[in-house]
């Protein structure tokens, strides 16, 4: 029989029986888990408490602003206006309106509705009219036939002459343009239109050079010194 701090404890060793300073040990642990636990409740507690504030201030702003700022379309509002309006006017014995300016202000909008209302019936009549006239214009038998005797713009190839020509509907002639695409040797052109070719005798190359040629080197290059001398010399004297 061991008796220790007042305590019989029977078949038990000196090592068995905890002393006063593990049993401290152990409070003191428990008393600080406690008080972890009561300061995170009351962190969590203080934090929903804040929220919940903050929530029904946003619930005040946003109520407030509903009923201030009105969602419906500038139309809608613009109805409404005109239907008060009507109702002053219909019922102007029972209904006298606190604001004279505010009336005033109404009428105004009235007349400069019906004003920008009768303009745009105006505007969309005149679309439709030129539109109707358009297609009238393009449809017509007329106007086919019109489109049919022009002559396509369009270049070709003569078959004598072996240089491009190209039609000019409006000058009402057919003006032979010489293009040669420089291909690198001296001793040999391609004749053809090339897209580097801008009609006037400015060619650019491969390599971006550009070659301007007078109206006697074109024709000495491309071998044709008697065809354009007949020509384009006379053409242009």
């Amino acid at each position: 029989m061991i008796q220790k701090n007042h305590v019989v404890v029977v078949g038990a060793r000196d090592e068995d029986v905890p002393n006063s300073k593990s049993l401290a040990v152990c409070k003191c642990i428990v008393c600080i888990f406690i008080t972890f636990l009561l300061v995170v409740n009351l962190l969590v507690v203080t934090r929903l408490n804040s929220m919940s504030q903050e929530i029904e201030a946003l619930k005040i702003i946003v109520s407030g602003n509903l009923n201030s700022v009105s969602y419906k379309s500038d139309e809608e509002n613009t109805y409404m206006k005109f239907a008060d309006f009507d109702g002053y006017q219909e019922n102007e014995d029972q209904l006298i309106p606190d604001n004279i300016e505010e009336t005033e202000n109404q009428s105004k909008n009235v007349e400069y509705f019906e004003m920008s209302s009768s303009q745009e019936r105006e505007n969309d009549t005149d679309d439709d009219t030129r539109n109707d006239t358009r297609e009238e214009a393009t449809y017509s038998p007329d106007f086919r036939e019109r489109e049919n005797s022009f002559e396509h713009h369009g270049s070709f190839k003569h078959k004598h002459l072996e240089v491009l020509t190209e039609r000019h509907p409006r000058v009402g002639r057919i003006k032979p343009l010489p293009s040669a695409h420089f291909s690198g040797d001296t001793s040999r052109y391609i004749l053809g239109q090339h897209p580097n070719f801008n009609g006037n005798g400015h060619l650019k190359h491969l390599q971006r050079m550009f070659m301007d040629w007078k109206p006697s080197e074109w024709a000495h290059h491309t071998g044709l010194d008697s065809h354009f001398q007949s020509t384009i010399w006379t053409s242009t004297t």
